[in-house]
Formats: C-alpha cells, sequence, structure tokens
C-alpha cells in the first residue's frame, strides 16, 4: 500500500509519463513509489510535486540566479558517466549532511554496466573549463522528472542545486513538456522546502486519498497521512485501554522493504505504525491492529513471520525482531466502537 517498485527491462516514454502521473520515482534502474519516509527515527508524509509546464514563467529567483552565474557556461545534453563527474560527485557529498549513494553509477544505474532504461539528460555547469555542477533529468514524452543535482562546495553561494533545477524545468518547458517532475517534499522535515519555491504558483501535489493532483496552494487544509495515521490510532489506542484492554503499540523497522527489489513481488506488510491487543488465541503471533489511511478503515490483520532475527533488540518502541507479511484480515471497519465491540466479543481477547 505505502511502498512499491518495479523493475522494467525497457521503458517506453509514455509509460514513464503514466508511473510519474501516478507518484513514482526513479531508483537505480527501478521505479519506486512510497508514502512514508524515515529520518532520525521520526516518520514523515512524502508528497510528491509535479510542476504544471503550460502556465510555469520563470520567477524573480530565477533571474537572480541567472543574473548571479552569468559568467559560467550550460550544457544540456544525453547524459553520460564520466570520471570528471564521479569526482565532482564525490566532492559534493563531503558538504553535504545527509546520506546518499556512494557514486553516479550506483545512483544511476545499480552499479551495472548495462544501457538505462531511462532516457536520461544532464545540465553541466562549467567555469571556463572547470565542470562546478552537474544535474540529471529523466525525459518521457510529454514529462520529466529531475534525478538529482551535484555541485562543487566551493561555489555553495552560487545556489548551483536550485539553478541546476531551474535550467532543466525551463529547457522542458522550451521542448514542449506538460510536466517537470521534481520529486516529493516531506512536511515539518526542511531539508527538501526548497522544491517548494520553484513554480509556487502553478506547483501540485498528490494526494493519495484520490489518486488527483491538487493545487499546492490547497494543502494547508491537506490531512497529512502520516499524522492522520498517528492520530487516528492513538484515538482506537485510548478507547481500548478505557474498556479495560491493554495494548502495545509499536513502530515497524521494515516499513519500506517493499521497496527493495528482492522482495518486490512479495507485498510485505508495510504499515509503519501499529498496535497489538493481548490475546491468548494467539501465540506467536497476536493479530496486528492499524489503521489504513486509504481505505480509512481499522484493519485487524493476521501477519505471519517471512524472516526472524534473533539479535534484534527493539528499542524507543520500534519492531523489527520480524519481517511480516499479511496473511489475511480478521475484522475492518471504519468506526472505533465497532472494533472495541469485536473485541468485546471475542473471548482469546481480553484485558
Amino acid at each position: 500500500m505505502f511502498a512499491k517498485i518495479h523493475s522494467p527491462d525497457f521503458l517506453e516514454p509514455f509509460e514513464l509519463d503514466a508511473y510519474l502521473a501516478k507518484g513514482w520515482f526513479r531508483m537505480g534502474q527501478d521505479i519506486f513509489t512510497c508514502n512514508v519516509l524515515h529520518f532520525k527515527r521520526v516518520f514523515y508524509s512524502a508528497i510528491w510535486l509535479r510542476i504544471p509546464l503550460a502556465n510555469y514563467e520563470n520567477d524573480k529567483a530565477f533571474h537572480r540566479l541567472l543574473k548571479l552565474n552569468a559568467g559560467f557556461r550550460a550544457i544540456i545534453q544525453p547524459a553520460e558517466i564520466t570520471v570528471e563527474k564521479e569526482a565532482l560527485y564525490t566532492k559534493y557529498k563531503t558538504g553535504i549532511n545527509f546520506s546518499t549513494a556512494d557514486s553516479l553509477i550506483d545512483l544511476l544505474l545499480n552499479n551495472q554496466q548495462e544501457p538505462s532504461v531511462f532516457d536520461t539528460y544532464e545540465v553541466c555547469i562549467y567555469d571556463d573549463d572547470k565542470l562546478i555542477a552537474t544535474g540529471f533529468f529523466d525525459l518521457g514524452e510529454k514529462s520529466a522528472a529531475g534525478i538529482v543535482s551535484f555541485y562543487d562546495p566551493e561555489y555553495k553561494k552560487n545556489s548551483l542545486g536550485k539553478y541546476l533545477i531551474y535550467k532543466k524545468v525551463d529547457y522542458c518547458k522550451e521542448k514542449g513538456f506538460e510536466y517537470f517532475y521534481p520529486g516529493y517534499f516531506a512536511p515539518n522535515y526542511p531539508l527538501f522546502d526548497y522544491k517548494l519555491e520553484i513554480g509556487k504558483s502553478v506547483l501540485e501535489f498528490y494526494d493519495i486519498y484520490t489518486s488527483t493532483w491538487q493545487s499546492l496552494a490547497s494543502f494547508a487544509n491537506y490531512p497529512i497521512p502520516i499524522y492522520e495515521q498517528s492520530h487516528r490510532i492513538t484515538e482506537m489506542e485510548f478507547g481500548l485501554q478505557f474498556a479495560g484492554f491493554k495494548t502495545i503499540r509499536l513502530k515497524y523497522e521494515f516499513y519500506n522493504a517493499n521497496n527493495i527489489p528482492r522482495f518486490r513481488n512479495i507485498e510485505l506488510f508495510d504499515y509503519p505504525e501499529f498496535m497489538f491487543v493481548i490475546s491468548n488465541k494467539f501465540t506467536q503471533f497476536a493479530p496486528i491492529l492499524v489503521f489504513d489511511v486509504l481505505m480509512q478503515k481499522y484493519r485487524l490483520l493476521k501477519c505471519v513471520s517471512c524472516f526472524y532475527d534473533q539479535n534484534y533488540v527493539s528499542t524507543n518502541g520500534y519492531y523489527g525482531a520480524h519481517l511480516l507479511k499479511i496473511e489475511s484480515e480478521i475484522f475492518a471497519n471504519e468506526d472505533i466502537e465497532a472494533m472495541i465491540n469485536f473485541y468485546l466479543s471475542e473471548s482469546e481477547v481480553k484485558a
């Protein structure tokens, strides 16, 4: 539900358009989607963005950056991984405080030498003959997606990361593309907020509740999925405890395991947070209670273990001893009282 990955052997341009329009994105030679992110032991919602190009106009920030970087030379061409770009990427990593792929060949090609299934272009910025910034982006039929931008930390004051995105968007608009997809941002995690400033007047976000794109101007009233889920679990937790049940609330370590290519066909349990309600019937695995934000229902699920780590030690309310898969749904309802009444009717579950 929250995390999926495909590994196409071949990808037509219109197929990339279709993936992007559903909130998918490239990772190596795979294409994936996710709705949950995890930074420093905190969950966030991934909110996918796109810029409709028909009404996009270069703003004051673009013209400021254009003037700031007027002494540099920009080239846009089919992408090629070179020793020079790998060296620049390595240097770039020394100036950032977040983790990323070890190399460009790892980031774009999964460390393989096979031809890419993506039609990737690059923006290269030169100071005389010195390469100081590069940004990669994939082309579909009517859409394009920004993949990565990196630059020489010595030129940080030139805002080359943002400048590269502007150059990609400007190129795509000139070529008649309909949409540019810059990736996601995460509410209350500012690392990705720079994406909200480019094409701000027309920027859209993907609404996972309706599977539609909405104007970012309406985002203030949007129920952020990860907070909606947590709030609903809290309500159920209080209701069950008031009814006399003992609950154990946990965050799940492997919520994004479905984004690992070797697990892509298993359809693992991928809820980031859940509860156990104490049960006599299930001696190995108690049923797992979740709130499904897409279905807008509480679900009581019977899960089985696909892998057991006997050395795992739970800390700060996290669960990761077992890699879980849903075996069956025991009961589901949108109403808290209905769920509590179900527990009360089951003699196996007691306080």
